[in-house]
């Protein structure tokens, strides 16, 4: 969850010259998008064996045997698969969110 506010912040100071004051939609959509596309790429992985977990409930259910299973069977490749789709849906949902809440900010008044 640091990254995740880290890149947030750190995005947003970046197009917004440091300024709170100057904040656009832009720089909350592109901001919110890197927010999002970094941490589902970070935490993929443990999402590929949790999907494992449940589409089999007869699986072992070990998170680091079934990451060496998936690293044994693919590779690396195969600890991000369904990397496109996933990531993308992150960056389009956390994109509009802080989009929403830049806008709530300025309705409010804060």
């Amino acid at each position: 969850m640091l990254a995740y506010n880290y890149t947030h912040v750190s995005m947003q100071r970046l197009l917004d010259d440091w300024s709170p004051a100057t904040r656009t939609s832009v720089s909350a959509l592109a901001a919110g998008a890197a927010a999002g596309g970094s941490m589902y790429s970070a935490v993929l992985p443990l999402d590929v064996v949790k999907s494992r977990i449940q589409a089999d409930p007869s699986a072992d259910t070990s998170v680091w045997r079934n990451l060496k299973t998936l690293h044994a069977e693919g590779g690396v490749p195969s600890l991000w698969r369904g990397f496109g789709p996933a990531v993308g849906r992150a960056v389009l949902s956390n994109a509009v969110s802080f989009l929403a809440i830049e806008w709530a900010r300025k309705a409010l008044g804060i």
